[in-house]
């Protein structure tokens, strides 16, 4: 949490829950600290109650707070005067220690894509926490639904589920949260709910339109790095998508414009940004090193530019440790604690999709990246593990471009879609490193095409847009069972775009962002794809 004091008083962000069911100091949510009031934002009412709920709490009069930015926001920025750190750190103890019993209660606020209706068929809800296993249900009440869960003080990590279902019965409307650790605690979390099985808008969109977007998956969301605005131009914007409470967060601006970066997410609170096309239209070679636990927006780090190993729209993998290998020519390691970037050789040029994996029932087990495509190797196929590379046996088809790449949970890295000398490709290939094996799928895309945005949750399989063998935009996603590969649907997008970014949430939903549209133009328009609910127990 980011405080910042001088000699009249404090000034800290907040992030407001208005109309929970009581008002109360929650704990501190990245970097703000979550207040929630009973009252709804309605002609300021929850600022009022929200200067004096820390009124009370600080022992000051009402006129020494003020919200002093995001009056019309849920993120607002507070100045308390007579008031110190150490005061304010000791109310926070206070509320935490004072949250430490035996039980807690999580309130909990549903949130659409904008304008969306799907709550308002709602008759029932269902609320169900993974661990320890409980079911909350709740009928509609003149005000709406109160939708609270009470947790034990057991401390595990679980996850909350929202069903909702029609006056026939019929579930209309789900969502989840990503995992939570569930304690003695009162707490109040977002869950985005949509229809199951189907694509809806995001609460909130990138603000400036963006193809190239650098994108890697964080703990709690999806970091966004630069990109081509309309104009054509690389941007130094970066945000990233919360799925705790689906917003859009800004970061620190990337140190130089950059379009087309491959960037990395690492263990340690890091991300990393390598290459990319600048400003002048160049490629570059310089790596840099972004700190997401820096307040109140994160701190960029840069490396020496290494004009030998530029490039742009390569491909990014983690090797472990916070080391990424890099495709081109050559391919880079990426140490990206030590800010260094060295070339590997052979081979002098490796070209394709790239995704790592590890069998995680051998702890032990090498960690495999595998690159997939025309140019890795003679076959399409090579690995890298413990340093050395290996090229591998496998289909034909794998010398393809414009095709996708995901990770799965079974340690397997899937490659669909694309394109080879014979034409649009509707196969997939399962490459399982640990075993050595290598097998070609046939006919699993409905709609054979490239430059699709693919993504793997823990069961299904999403392929979103692209572009099909007339060279146009295809308007839909189709969506795989992951083991199988057998299609569960077809669903068409909001914004038809080829060349997005898709990539799974800890919710298990599919984030679509960025591309081009039918007519070339960068989509600022962020989609959601939420799936059915998992069978739960009786």
């Amino acid at each position: 949490m980011n405080v910042r004091e001088d000699t009249e008083g404090i000034t800290f962000d907040v992030l407001v829950q208005p109309r929970a069911s009581r008002s109360r100091i929650g704990l501190v949510h990245g970097d703000r600290l979550k207040v929630a009031v009973t009252s709804p934002p309605v002609d300021g009412e929850a600022n009022v109650a929200v200067v004096d709920l820390l009124a009370r709490s600080l022992g000051v009069g009402r006129g020494d707070v003020a919200v002093v930015a995001g009056a019309s926001s849920r993120r607002k920025t507070l100045r308390v005067l007579g008031v110190d750190r150490a005061k304010l750190a000791a109310l926070l103890g206070a509320a935490l220690l004072g949250a430490c019993g035996t039980s807690g209660t999580i309130d909990i606020t549903p949130v659409t894509a904008p304008g969306s209706t799907v709550l308002d068929d709602v008759e029932h809800v269902r609320l169900v926490l993974s661990n320890p296993y409980t079911v909350i249900e709740a009928d509609r009440g003149p005000n709406g639904f109160d939708l609270a869960i009470d947790v034990l003080a057991e401390g595990p990590s679980g996850e909350i589920l929202l069903e909702g279902f029609d006056a026939d019965g019929d579930l209309v409307a789900y969502g989840r949260t990503p995992p939570l650790p569930i304690a003695a605690i009162d707490a109040s979390i977002t869950i985005y709910v949509a229809g199951p099985q189907t694509l809806a808008e995001a609460p909130v969109t990138l603000g400036v339109a963006r193809s190239e977007i650098g994108a890697a998956v964080l703990e709690y969301g999806v970091l966004l790095a630069g990109g081509r605005d309309a104009d054509g131009a690389p941007t130094r914007q970066l945000a990233v998508y919360n799925a705790y409470d689906h917003d859009l967060q800004a970061g620190a601006d990337l140190p130089e414009a950059r379009a087309g970066a491959s960037v990395g997410t690492g263990v340690t609170g890091y991300a990393y940004l390598f290459g990319g096309e600048d400003a002048d239209g160049d490629p570059r070679g310089q790596l840099w090193r972004f700190d997401t636990t820096v307040a109140p927006s994160g701190l960029w780090l840069e490396g020496d530019d290494e004009a030998d190993l530029a490039r742009t729209g390569e491909a990014i993998a983690p090797l472990g440790s916070d080391a990424f290998l890099i495709t081109g020519a050559p391919p880079v390691l990426v140490e990206g604690l030590l800010l260094r970037t060295t070339p590997i050789e052979p081979p002098p040029d490796l070209r394709g999709k790239a995704a790592t994996v590890q069998r995680t029932e051998d702890p032990g087990a090498p960690i495999y990246t595998v690159v997939v495509g025309s140019g890795a190797g003679a076959t399409g196929i090579m690995t890298f593990s413990n340093g050395r590379f290996e090229e591998e046996t496998g289909p034909a088809d794998a010398e393809r471009t414009g095709h996708g790449v995901a990770a799965t949970v079974a340690d397997q890295v899937l490659v669909i879609g694309g394109a080879d000398g014979t034409g649009l490709l509707a196969s997939a290939i399962r490459c399982d490193p640990g075993l050595g094996t290598f097998i070609g799928i046939p006919d699993v895309l409905g709609t054979p095409r490239t430059d699709a945005a693919v993504a793997a949750t823990g069961t299904l399989l999403v392929v979103a847009g692209g572009r099909d063998a007339a060279g146009e935009v295809v308007a839909d996603i189709e969506v795989f069972d992951l083991e199988t590969l057998a299609r569960i649907a077809t669903i068409p997008m909001l914004v038809p775009r080829a060349g997005a970014i898709a990539t799974p949430l800890p919710n298990q939903q599919v984030l679509i962002v960025g591309g081009l549209d039918a007519a070339g133009a960068p989509v600022d328009v962020i989609e959601l794809y939420t799936p059915a609910p998992p069978t739960l127990p009786d």
